[in-house]
């Protein structure tokens, strides 16, 4: 048996130099950004903004460690988008099949629920009939400012 057919069978595992095992921190790929100061649900603590949502009948559909938690509410399926200190930055909700569109009073209640207490100009927003998508996204610092 050679060393290459031996280190072909063991699995690979992050190291740093002195052979310890790096530990994996799901939040160090996490990208998103979320509001300081809560606007609305977004800048809430992710677990309250679940809560609200379970006082309406959502139940947990599904979890990305770090990242997003689903939740099911009727036929839709919200997923709660949230920054590496579980601070809410984006909502996206979506029919679950075989439900295609979003009906209009729930529609309503969604824009409503989601929309109420966040200035329009630090989010991209976009509502159709198949998806309602809401993300913190903040003018860039730089505007107007660079040097001729």
């Amino acid at each position: 048996m050679t060393s290459a057919s031996v280190s072909a069978s063991v699995p690979y595992s992050p190291r740093i130099a002195s052979g310890a095992l790096l530990p994996y921190d799901p939040f160090m790929d996490n990208r998103l950004l979320a509001p300081q100061k809560p606007q609305g649900v977004f800048g809430l603590p992710v677990k309250d903004v679940e809560r609200m949502l379970r006082a309406y009948g959502a139940k947990p559909f599904s979890y990305v460690f770090g990242k997003e938690s689903r939740m099911l509410l009727a036929a839709y399926l919200i997923t709660i988008r949230f920054d590496r200190f579980r601070r809410v930055g984006g909502i996206i909700v979506e029919p679950k099949a075989p439900i295609r569109t979003i009906g209009t009073n729930a529609q309503a209640f969604f824009t409503q629920t989601f929309l109420s207490g966040i200035d329009p100009a630090m989010f991209q927003t976009v509502i159709t009939p198949e998806k309602i998508s809401i993300l913190f996204e903040p003018p860039p610092q730089n505007a107007g400012t660079e040097k001729k």
